[in-house]
C-alpha cells in the first residue's frame, strides 16, 4: 500500500479501500499471490481485486492514498464501492496462507490494471497504523486455465459482521444433511437465519466440531448481538483466534479444528427433518422428536484421523465446565444495569439456579438486582440474592441464608412468562407443541430486610475476613495435626 492507513483505539472502523497501479506494460500471469498486513491484531479481513483499464469501477476514487466509500463524491462510486464484477485475486484471514495455483492455472491481470485492496479492520483498544504488502509470483509461460473468482453481490445482506458463532445441537440425517436445533427463538442463530429466509436466501453456515475448547467455552455466553465469540474465545486464551474464510461461505471459520461442514441453512417453510430425543443437561430426555431446520451440507473439511472432544451432557451437578462462567456475564448485566456494590454471582445446579450476592445500600436494592439476574438467567427457575457475607458459591451457606432471613410471605416474588427453552422438563407437552419456551422464575430476597438491617441480630460464626486471618495464622498447624 502506498500510504498507510491510520486506525482509531475504539469504535467501528468502515471498510477501508486503496488503488494500487502496477504500471505493467504487458499481460501478465500470477502463480502465487500473499497479501501481509503489518498490524494484523486489526485486521478481520483483506480483499485484493483486480481492475482492468477499462473497468468503470472506483474511476473517480483517489490513487495512491486509503478511502472510504463515504469520502467519495461520486454517486455511483459511493453506492458502488462494495459490489464489483472485477476478478479476486486473493482473500486474507488472520491464519490464512498464500494462495498457489497448479502449474497449469493461473490468475490473469491484464496491462494496465490496477490492484485495489479492501481493508476491514477492527479495533482492540490501542491505536495504530497499518500498511499491507502485497507479493506476486509471476508464471513463466501461460498456463492451460484461468482462475477466475467473482464476487456474489447481495444488496440486502442481512448479517452484520462478526457472524455470530454459538454451540448448538446438530443431528446427522444423511451424508449430505443435518439439522440444527434452536431452542428458543431468542437464539442469534435463529434470528440470523430468520432475516436470511425473509429475503428469500438459504442461511450460510459451518459447523464446526474439534474446536479450540476457549471458542467451546465463548459459545455458552450470551454476548450481546454483533459482538464476537472469536474475540471473546481470544480474550481468554489471551492471543487471537486463527480463521479463513470458508471456500463455500466465506464465513470466518477456525483455522485449527477437526472436522468443519459448510453448507446453507433451508428455511423450515421449505424442508424440515425430525430431530431428537436427546438427553440434555437438564438430566432428562426433555424435548421429543420435533421438526428442525435442515443444513445442506456442501463441503466436509477435516483432519486426518480427527480427534473430538467429548462433553456429554449430564444430570447436574455435572456440567461441561468446572466454573458457572455465564455467571460473570449476569454480573456484566447487573453493572451494566447501573447495579452497585455486586460482590459475588454464582450459578448452582448446572447453572439452572442463580445467587447474587451485594453489599445492601438502599431499600429495594436487592430486588432491583434480582429482576435484572432474572431477565438474564437462561432457564434458571431460582433466583436468590443474599448480603455480602454469604459466600455465592457455597450453596450451604446460601441456603442458611435463605431458611434464616428470608420471611416467605414478603421476600418472594414469581416472575411468569421468563426466559426458558425447548429443553425445559417442565413445560408441558401440548405447550411445546405451541412453540411455548418460557415458564416463570422464583425470586428470593435472603436478605436482612433493610429496614431494620441494623437490629438484625449478630452473628454468631465467624465472619470471612476472621477465618481468613485464623487460616493463614493457623493454617500449616492445622494441617500438620
Amino acid at each position: 500500500m502506498p500510504k498507510a492507513v491510520p486506525l482509531p483505539a475504539g469504535g467501528e472502523v468502515e471498510y477501508t479501500y486503496e488503488i494500487v497501479p502496477t504500471h505493467f506494460a504487458e499481460d501478465r500471469w500470477v502463480q502465487m499471490a500473499e497479501v501481509l498486513p503489518r498490524l494484523r491484531a486489526n485486521v478481520h479481513h483483506a480483499v485484493v481485486y483486480i481492475r482492468p483499464p477499462e473497468s468503470p469501477w472506483l474511476r473517480h476514487a483517489p490513487v495512491g492514498t486509503p478511502f472510504t466509500a463515504s469520502t467519495l463524491t461520486a454517486p455511483d462510486d459511493r453506492r458502488g464501492a462494495r459490489w464489483t464484477d472485477s476478478d479476486i485475486l486473493l482473500v486474507y484471514a488472520p491464519g490464512s496462507s498464500p494462495d498457489q495455483w497448479p502449474a497449469n492455472m493461473a490468475k490473469f491481470i491484464p496491462a494496465g490494471s490496477d490492484l485495489v485492496l479492501q481493508m476491514h479492520y477492527t479495533t482492540n483498544g490501542h491505536p495504530g497504523s497499518d500498511r499491507a504488502s502485497i507479493g506476486l509470483v509471476f508464471s513463466r509461460h501461460a498456463p492451460s486455465q484461468r482462475v477466475l473468482t467473482l464476487q456474489l453481490a447481495n444488496d440486502h445482506a442481512p448479517v452484520p459482521i462478526p457472524p455470530h458463532a454459538d454451540n448448538y445441537r446438530v443431528q446427522v440425517h444423511g451424508p449430505d444433511r443435518v439439522t440444527i436445533q434452536f431452542d428458543h427463538g431468542g437464539r442469534h442463530g435463529a434470528i440470523i437465519a430468520r432475516k436470511y429466509w425473509e429475503s428469500g436466501k438459504p442461511c450460510p453456515i459451518a459447523v464446526v466440531n474439534g474446536e479450540d475448547p476457549t471458542l467451546f467455552v465463548a459459545g455458552f455466553e450470551y454476548l450481546p448481538a454483533g459482538i464476537s465469540e472469536y474475540d471473546f474465545a481470544g480474550a481468554i486464551k489471551d492471543a487471537p483466534i486463527e480463521i479463513f474464510p470458508g471456500p463455500i461461505t466465506c464465513l470466518p471459520i477456525p483455522a485449527y479444528a477437526e472436522i468443519i461442514l459448510e453448507g446453507h441453512l433451508l428455511p423450515v417453510s421449505e424442508i424440515s427433518l425430525p430431530e431428537g430425543p436427546f438427553g440434555e443437561f437438564t438430566g432428562y430426555f426433555a424435548a421429543d422428536r420435533r421438526p428442525c431446520p435442515v443444513m445442506e451440507v456442501a463441503a466436509i473439511h477435516h483432519r486426518d484421523d480427527p480427534i473430538l472432544l467429548g462433553s456429554p451432557p449430564m444430570k447436574p451437578p455435572r456440567f461441561h465446565f468446572g466454573l458457572p462462567l455465564r455467571a460473570a456475564g449476569i454480573w456484566s448485566n447487573l453493572e451494566a444495569a447501573g447495579i452497585t456494590d455486586i460482590v459475588g454471582v454464582w450459578q448452582h445446579v448446572s447453572q439452572l439456579m442463580t445467587v447474587v450476592a451485594l453489599r445492601q445500600r438502599y431499600d429495594g436494592h436487592a430486588k432491583r438486582a434480582a429482576l435484572i439476574a432474572a431477565a438474564n438467567t437462561y432457564m434458571g427457575r431460582l433466583v436468590v440474592v443474599v448480603d455480602d457475607d454469604v459466600d455465592p458459591s457455597n450453596l450451604a451457606d446460601v441456603m442458611w441464608a435463605v431458611t434464616t432471613r428470608c420471611e416467605p410471605s414478603e421476600q418472594t416474588d414469581i416472575v411468569r412468562n421468563a426466559w426458558s427453552s425447548a429443553l425445559d422438563p417442565r413445560i408441558p407437552p401440548k405447550a411445546k407443541e405451541r412453540g411455548v419456551t418460557s415458564h416463570s422464575k422464583l425470586i428470593i430476597e435472603a436478605v436482612k430486610p433493610f429496614a431494620w438491617i441494623d437490629k438484625f441480630p449478630k452473628l454468631s460464626a465467624l465472619s470471612h475476613e476472621d477465618a481468613r486471618a485464623i487460616e493463614e495464622k493457623w493454617g500449616e498447624a492445622l494441617k500438620g495435626s
